[in-house]
């Protein structure tokens, strides 16, 4: 029965692949994923907001990554176990590990207050360089007194690009103090991974600093854009945030974006379709989103109608996270070129 388990494994997975493109093995990057830790045997920090709220237990369940393991083990043990995932993909060869900066003030202050979890450039650093899994995303708060040198030590560490987050960092992109910054990341070649649309994965946002029509300030300055999860959820003004940044795309060709989180079933159902259909492929990066790929919030059966039984109950049989995500959205009408695309070197 094990032999016939592990046949029609090969025949499912087979065929959810068959008629929709050649897709190599071992190709495909990973360009937005997310770690847990917790401050053991690192410098992590997570707050008190982030602790208290009911998303602490959730989140420990779906990283597969709980704070007693973290106790015993470290934090980088996550790294670990995650390499290990990655190795049984078929199609995913590394990912890109983003960090978190803290909040800081424009006084440049840490602002504890409003930080609810830091995930220290220097701790994604060493475990990228550690495992060949992973590449590393750096985060430098732009309010940072350091932030140049930051950046710099950042591209000295490895870094491919930079994420930042501005709802939950709290700082316009506009802001005309930031001009050095942007322009610090042109001269280091370092792009930079951004959240512009409605952030709801955090105990608090301010959504005020998720401005689309602000990333013409950095664009018109040279940086190359990755507009995180193709600022596929929210409305500015009456206007869907994606339109808006679509209408920046036509102007600036170094503005791109991920595909993460596309498929969440909660806030982003029918986005990936959406897209597909509105951008040009070539612009378009894979990503996951990991942890927010877990079956509870992704699932192929939430598409039941789109793809019809046989498909979807094919999809459901992978078992590994990153295969069932890239079939999916395969299934979902995402162009094999998209998962072959990299800012990896």
């Amino acid at each position: 029965m094990k032999v016939l388990g592990v046949l029609l494994s090969l025949v499912l997975s087979w065929s959810v692949y068959a008629n929709e493109g050649l897709l190599n093995e071992k190709s495909v990057i990973d360009h937005h994923l997310h770690v847990a830790c917790f401050g053991y045997q690192s410098k992590c920090y997570l707050g008190s907001r982030a602790r208290e709220n009911w998303r602490f237990w959730f989140y420990q369940k779906i990283f597969d990554f709980s704070e007693s393991e973290a106790k015993r083990h470290g934090d980088g043990y996550i790294f670990d176990k995650l390499a290990a995932r990655i190795k049984k993909s078929k199609y995913l060869k590394k990912a890109v590990v983003l960090a978190m900066d803290q909040v800081y003030t424009k006084e440049g202050v840490v602002d504890k207050d409003h930080t609810e979890f830091y995930v220290p450039n220097e701790f994604v650093a060493e475990h990228a360089r550690r495992l060949p899994e992973f590449e590393f995303a750096a985060s430098v708060h732009p309010y940072r007194p350091d932030a140049l040198e930051a950046l710099v030590t950042a591209r000295e560490m490895g870094a491919v690009y930079v994420k930042l987050l501005p709802a939950i960092q709290r700082f316009f992109i506009n802001d005309s103090s930031l001009k050095d910054y942007y322009h610090k990341l042109v001269e280091l070649d370092l792009p930079l991974l951004i959240h512009v649309d409605d952030e709801s994965s955090f105990s608090q946002e301010s959504q005020q600093f998720s401005e689309p029509a602000h990333l013409e300030f950095p664009l018109s300055l040279g940086v190359t854009v990755i507009v995180a999860h193709a600022a596929s959820n929210g409305e500015r003004d009456g206007r869907p945030t994606r339109e808006i940044v679509l209408e920046l795309a036509k102007r600036y060709p170094q503005l791109i974006a991920d595909v993460s989180a596309l498929t969440i079933f909660t806030t982003r159902k029918g986005h990936l379709q959406q897209i597909v259909n509105s951008w040009s492929a070539d612009r378009l990066f894979y990503g996951s989103d990991f942890p927010l790929t877990t079956n509870l919030l992704s699932s192929p059966w939430y598409y039941l109608f789109t793809l019809g039984f046989q498909k979807t109950w094919e999809i459901a049989q992978i078992s590994n996270l990153w295969d069932r995500d890239i079939a999916l959205k395969r299934a979902l009408g995402l162009p094999v070129t998209v998962f072959h695309q990299s800012l990896v070197p």
